[in-house]
């Protein structure tokens, strides 16, 4: 639950500093970078815990094929190991939040969005100056 906790607090500090920079009356680059600088190091551990988070889940859909390549191919065992390998292929381990499996095409998305996110608060005080 920290990680969930940790993700809910950076979206809406990010959305509160592109609000405080859209409706700030002497908007410069000066304040936006100082915002940004200030949300900063909230975002990038909130990524960096993602991805590691996201590492172990595609570690995790790797164990099946590392189980079949070390047992032995025992013809009398080969019902036991099949359903063994099954039992780990149905019980998907990974990371979850809320229910939905943690992949790095997930965390991917979600940086690129911070990206966007990142280039228009900087883009509309490029405009703005």
């Amino acid at each position: 639950h920290g990680i969930l906790a940790m993700q809910t607090s950076v979206l809406p500090a990010l959305l509160l500093t592109a609000v405080h920079l859209l409706k700030q009356n002497s908007f410069t680059c000066d304040s936006c970078v100082q915002c940004i600088l200030g949300v900063m190091p909230a975002v990038v551990l909130v990524l960096y815990t993602l991805f590691r988070a996201a590492a172990v889940t595609e570690k995790c859909s790797r164990v099946p094929a590392f189980v079949s390549y070390w047992i032995s191919n025992d013809s009398a065992m080969e019902q036991r190991h099949h359903h063994f390998v099954q039992q780990i292929l149905n019980s998907s381990a990974g990371f979850y939040i809320k229910g939905l499996r943690l992949t790095s095409f997930m965390v991917l998305k979600a940086t690129y969005c911070l990206c966007i996110l990142g280039f228009f608060l900087v883009a509309s005080t490029m405009d703005q100056e």
